[in-house]
């Protein structure tokens, strides 16, 4: 048992966090589809209850409400957080997941979408206070 929660937590972690970056509900409907062939039906419900709240950093935060959003690098601004790693096209990590942007970084952003695209935006951190 203890085999098939690491290739599911492995599969959610490589798609949400890997290379190809989705947003944990899109890795979550695609573990559903391999259920029953390379995962294991009987985590499905555990995983869909816990994934979104681990990768959007929500457990824990009863004032503060964080999400992820994605947005085309033309929206980048200054002070903006990065909710996943960016990458090339061609796979090579060009920031890391918790890097504030500047000016530079958002300048660097664009040309390498543009250079070597990728399939999906940038995606950023969002905090919202409670009032």
């Amino acid at each position: 048992m203890g085999s098939r929660i690491i290739a599911y937590a492995d599969y959610i972690d490589n798609a949400v966090s890997g290379r190809s970056g989705v947003p944990v509900e899109l890795a979550l409907e695609q573990a559903a589809k391999l259920c029953g062939s390379r995962l294991d039906p009987n985590l499905q419900k555990a995983f869909d209850r816990v994934a979104a709240a681990v990768y959007l950093r929500e457990i824990g935060k009863a004032a503060e409400a964080v999400t992820e959003q994605e947005i085309s690098p033309d929206e980048l601004k200054n002070g903006m957080i990065l909710s996943r790693n960016i990458y090339s096209g061609s796979g090579v990590l060009l920031l890391k997941k918790g890097a504030e942007l500047d000016k530079f970084k958002c300048m660097a952003i664009r040309r390498f979408y543009e250079l070597d695209p990728v399939e999906h935006g940038v995606f950023i951190t969002i905090e919202e206070t409670e009032e």
